[in-house]
């Protein structure tokens, strides 16, 4: 990402964004707003508003969108800022904030200095993906506990308690007669649920042997593909960080 510090020379977008539209700010050289517009957030209206544009700065916040954007703008030629949202705030304690003054505000800081935004950079369509998969497993896994503790939950009532044994194999045990039925289909959640974290484990132990450093994690007792191929994908480029200790107090 191009470091400026000094006031940007040509004009400056704040875009605030949100699922179905965003908000655009233009500032002229001169720090005027020209130009207060509302656009669909969409791929195409994005290349139709700023495909023909001269280069300009556009900054956003980190957010769910903003990763397809950086790189839809980026592509386009413009130089794109995605600030850190925790610590922009000028925008989070305002006084009077709505769309359009937050807009302003994210062009008139990106304009000034861009370091008051702490800008983040977005990880790769590549990273992203594998990401995904490590929180699609994150989620079956707190849906499957949450299934297996109500099952278990609901048996003690009857007089009876379910034997211990690992989650995994926790659609294997018989069901007292007198919620058998109205327990099965929860039964066939969990072995369902369990096959597809099962799934999910094989990916991420082929992404351990995509990622280098995840082998070298793995060295410490106790790490496994999981906790290891997570660590490499939350930090990124290693090189970003100027010691251990930024390492340590970072959040995705």
């Amino acid at each position: 990402m191009e470091k400026v510090s000094k006031i940007f020379e040509g004009k400056t977008i704040g875009l605030d964004v949100s699922d179905r539209s965003s908000v655009v700010c233009v500032l002229d050289e001169d720090g005027e707003v020209i130009e207060e517009s509302t656009i669909r957030t969409t791929p195409s209206s994005i290349r139709s508003r700023f495909g023909s544009r001269e280069r300009m700065r556009v900054v956003l916040e980190t957010g769910v969108h903003a990763n397809w954007l950086h790189d839809e703008l980026e592509s386009l030629g413009h130089d794109v800022v995605v600030a850190n949202a925790r610590r922009v705030r000028a925008i989070c304690e305002a006084d009077h904030k709505n769309d359009r003054s937050d807009a302003e505000q994210l062009a008139r800081l990106g304009r000034a200095d861009v370091r008051l935004l702490s800008p983040v950079d977005p990880r790769s369509v590549e990273t992203r993906k594998d990401m995904e998969v490590m929180r699609a497993r994150s989620l079956l896994v707190e849906v499957r506990t949450r299934l297996v503790n109500h099952v278990r939950g609901a048996v003690k009532p009857m007089g009876t308690q379910l034997p211990k044994c690992s989650t995994e194999c926790f659609h294997r045990l018989e069901l007292p007669t007198e919620l058998g039925a109205e327990l099965k289909p929860m039964m066939e959640m969990i072995r369902s649920t369990s096959a597809a974290i099962e799934a999910y484990d094989e990916q991420i132990t082929a992404l351990a042997a995509k990622y280098p450093q995840a082998g070298v994690l793995r060295q410490v007792k106790g790490v496994g593909p999981v906790t290891s191929v997570c660590y490499v994908l939350t930090i990124g480029d290693p090189g970003r960080f100027k010691d251990s200790r930024q390492v340590a107090a970072y959040r995705a």
